[in-house]
């Protein structure tokens, strides 16, 4: 017969395992209490907070419950009777009604789907590769075209603001000489 392994010694060689992986085997030598006994002072600590406290205590032994209630699936094994069947479907109806419509555009268009020209993409790839080359080599020349727009456009604004300041400064010589020739006039 074979030796046969205690369970109790077995649970004990795996709690260990899971010591060292979860401490280290350096920091092993450091830990005051093992993992067990952490986790059976937390247990007493709990059990302590809980005493005292009826409704948590009382929510707590109805935890199973409550998760069952809160299970997404709950009351789909529930069998519904033909009215709220019924109701339930009258309810969806516009969006049911939505949904026979976009069934039957795509029904229409399964024939544009099924085209040669759609199942030719593949080998127009290469066409499309060198497209998307040309468009973007004009989409650089755009660009440089666009900057150089630009530059003119300030170019023409400096030149006209420095037209407007020489008109400026010769009207206001201009001014002054015409003040200047009245003053001098002799009387007669």
């Amino acid at each position: 017969m074979k030796d046969m392994v205690d369970p109790l010694d077995l649970l004990e060689s795996r709690i260990k395992a899971l010591e060292s992986r979860v401490i280290g085997n350096s920091q092993k030598n450091d830990a005051k209490t093992s993992v067990m006994d952490s986790l059976l002072v937390i247990n007493s600590q709990i059990a302590n907070a809980l005493s005292g406290r009826e409704q948590v205590t009382a929510v707590l032994k109805r935890l199973n419950e409550l998760e069952k209630f809160m299970d997404p699936s709950y009351g789909d094994d529930i069998p519904m009777s033909t009215k709220s069947k019924l109701d339930v479907i009258l309810s969806m109806e516009p969006e049911l009604v939505q949904n026979v419509k976009y069934f039957q555009q795509l029904q229409q268009l399964k024939s544009v789907l099924d085209s040669e020209h759609i199942k030719n993409i593949p080998a127009l790839q290469s066409k499309v590769d060198k497209l998307i080359v040309v468009e973007l080599e004009n989409k650089t020349k755009f660009e440089n075209v666009t900057k150089e727009t630009y530059d003119m456009i300030e170019q023409y604004n400096g030149i006209i603001n420095s037209l407007s300041q020489s008109f400026v400064v010769w009207e206001s010589m201009i001014t002054n000489c015409e003040i200047a020739r009245q003053i001098k006039k002799p009387v007669d």
